[in-house]
């Protein structure tokens, strides 16, 4: 067995391998890496663990030099999961030690290589997040086993007049309408170029989704279908129609669209156990899918707190909130490329 290097004509070899791999996620595929290369301008380093030219594992790994994060090896930026797949133990523990070998040459201040599940070697783990994950079963059979606050304001959504708009490549008025509320929830976004870059690489992967009112977009969600699931990726609302719930509303009709369509999942994302954020997507019948981003630490101690509940985070928020659009609009994908 060998490891080596991925190229640039690997690329149908990797993606062939990782979409049929349990594991393999939207993240995992070449022109993800592309995108993180060109925009972000991290640097890639893909490996490949082969025998008799038969693809066995892979590891997708990126070197970040940031102002904000330091030195580090991850896997993968702008991403919630990602790391190593593997058909064996023994390719699991070939791939892991490589990629601390490549920390170590690079003299990161540490590795993360976010999983799906958990490594079978000893590494310090963050597995504070879990992905919250809807099974897509009879409609109204599903309706009876939300959280009665949901099914309460859902059914309220439906004697409003609002209009849907499921199928939507509008990206511009997407993009306006989204870092304008990303600011005043003191988040830097990522710049329009990096969203288009994304709908241009995956244009059958991604598509958006609006509720209007009153001829007025209240809320607009960024939505993404891989494999057997359906995802929302970003999305704003707009605070003032907030007591309307299109947030619900949209979430109930793209699970119904997912249903229709064949997918078989829901997935709300990431989120922090036991947050609020958490609560209330676990009411929509959902189950949690435990996250696991195992850290090697190299020149650093102890694991850094990169979440938005973090100390530093909240202070960079605060700033972020108060200031020009013009500005934080410039600035704003400058930082985006150093998050973790």
């Amino acid at each position: 067995m060998q490891i080596r290097q991925a190229q640039e004509q690997d690329s149908n070899h990797w993606d062939a391998y990782f979409n049929k791999h349990a594991n393999g996620t939207f993240y995992h595929q070449w022109a993800w890496r592309s995108i993180v290369e060109k925009i972000h301008r991290h640097k890639p380093l893909y490996f490949i663990a082969e025998e008799n030219g038969v693809m066995l594992g892979g590891l997708p790994l990126f070197h970040m030099k940031t102002f904000l994060g330091g030195s580090v090896l991850l896997s993968i930026p702008a991403a919630v999961v990602g790391g190593i797949c593997f058909e064996n133990s023994e390719v699991e523990l070939l791939l892991i030690e490589k990629a601390i070998s490549e920390a170590r040459r690079l003299n990161v201040d540490y590795l993360v290589l976010r999983q799906i599940e958990p490594l079978h070697k000893k590494m310090v783990v963050d597995d504070r997040y879990a992905n919250i994950i809807v099974p897509l079963t009879d409609m109204e059979e599903h309706f009876k086993k939300l959280n009665k606050d949901i099914r309460r304001r859902l059914k309220r959504c439906f004697k409003e007049d609002m209009e849907i708009e499921i199928f939507s490549k509008d990206i511009d008025t997407f993009y306006k309408l989204y870092s304008q509320g990303m600011k005043r929830f003191g988040t830097p976004v990522e710049g329009p170029r990096w969203i288009k870059s994304v709908f241009h690489a995956f244009p059958d992967n991604h598509f958006i989704s609006n509720v209007k009112y009153k001829n007025k977009i209240i809320m607009t969600k960024m939505v993404r279908i891989y494999k057997d699931q359906i995802f929302p990726v970003i999305s704003y609302g707009d605070p003032e129609y907030k007591n309307l719930y299109p947030q619900h509303l949209l979430t109930w009709k793209l699970m119904e669209k997912g249903y229709q369509d064949g997918q078989k999942f829901y997935n709300f994302g990431r989120c922090i156990k036991d947050s609020g954020v958490h609560k209330f997507k676990m009411g929509w019948n959902s189950s949690e899918e435990t996250l696991y981003y195992h850290y090697y630490l190299h020149n650093q101690k102890a694991m850094p707190d990169h979440s938005h509940s973090s100390n530093t985070r909240q202070r960079y928020s605060k700033i972020w909130r108060y200031l020009p659009t013009p500005v934080t609009n410039i600035v704003g994908p400058m930082i985006r490329r150093c998050y973790l």
